[in-house]
């Protein structure tokens, strides 16, 4: 049964002067909120521990670029994301699904690879039919290990699907989710 889950955009700046100690971050404080709402975790073990972590995130969120300002979003359940909410009004909001399948389409998936190679095995394998060649050797054994590393649904190595899925449709699959609507 998929989890139910609240898409919570977080707005990121290059300094954000909110934190208890009085250092700086880039984030709003989000282990500001109640225990009870964050499992009695730091928000980030927490985001892990419920299966969600950052999902997806704008371009500009490495502030190394220049940019002064980014976007995260995370899903996470109900209480959290009106906590967050209620405590950071600025700073966080929820997302309709059809605004988190914008952004993850257009601002994240869309610069996910679709395969993940891995030269030195497709090039080992290579040099190895190669070989059998120059010595007048049978090549149906290796040709088939080649088609197994070809074949981006075979678990050899050689090439994969990208880790992250290019689409919200294919990544709330992978999650096993639902989106939650907010009143």
């Amino acid at each position: 049964m998929p989890r139910l889950l609240v898409p919570l955009k977080v707005l990121t700046r290059r300094t954000y002067p909110r934190r208890s100690d009085g250092s700086t971050s880039v984030f709003p404080d989000l282990n500001a909120l109640p225990p009870e709402v964050r499992g009695g975790l730091g928000y980030g073990v927490y985001l892990t521990s419920i299966g969600s972590d950052w999902i997806c995130h704008n371009k500009t969120v490495n502030l190394g670029t220049g940019a002064d300002h980014g976007e995260w979003v995370a899903l996470v359940p109900r209480a959290f994301a009106q906590a967050a909410v209620s405590q950071f009004p600025s700073d966080c909001e929820v997302l309709t699904e059809t605004e988190l399948q914008t952004l993850y389409d257009n601002d994240y998936g869309a610069y996910q690879p679709d395969l993940v190679r891995d030269g030195a095995e497709l090039e080992a394998l290579k040099a190895e039919r190669e070989l059998l060649l120059a010595r007048s050797r049978p090549t149906d054994a290796i040709d088939a290990e080649i088609d197994a590393a070809l074949d981006p649904d075979n678990p050899r190595s050689g090439v994969r699907r990208g880790p992250v899925a290019r689409t919200w449709a294919e990544r709330k699959q992978r999650l096993d989710v639902e989106v939650d609507v907010l009143p």
